[in-house]
């Protein structure tokens, strides 16, 4: 069974769809996926995690928490995010259901906002 949903600003799970899978999309569905999203930046949560608000979603969602994968946290402050800049990033959904980023791309600065120190 594949599950789509969002969180609304309510903290309510939002079902999007919900697709019956066969033996074989089964199989499918367990091997890694690079799925591609943009979004814009808003803020890193910790050391291993940021929040993006998604592309296309509505606005009064919440942003969703991503973890970042070693190369992209051993570089990520290179990348000098600041708050509101516009990304395209590649990611996985792990195991856990944890989605990791293994790719970043800046495609807009904001400007006048900074979310460092």
């Amino acid at each position: 069974m594949e599950v789509t949903y969002v969180k609304n600003g309510y903290n309510q799970f939002i079902l999007m769809s919900l697709k019956k899978q066969n033996n074989d999309q089964q199989q499918d569905s367990n091997k890694t996926k690079v799925k591609t999203d943009s979004g814009r930046y808003n803020g890193q949560i910790d050391s291993n995690s940021i929040e993006i608000k998604i592309s296309g979603l509505p606005e009064e969602m919440e942003p969703h928490a991503f973890r970042l994968s070693e190369p992209i946290k051993e570089r990520f402050n290179d990348y000098k995010l600041n708050t509101g800049d516009t990304i395209k990033f590649n990611y996985i959904v792990n195991e856990y259901g944890q989605t990791i980023i293994t790719d970043l791309t800046i495609l807009n600065r904001t400007a006048g906002e900074f979310s460092g120190t």
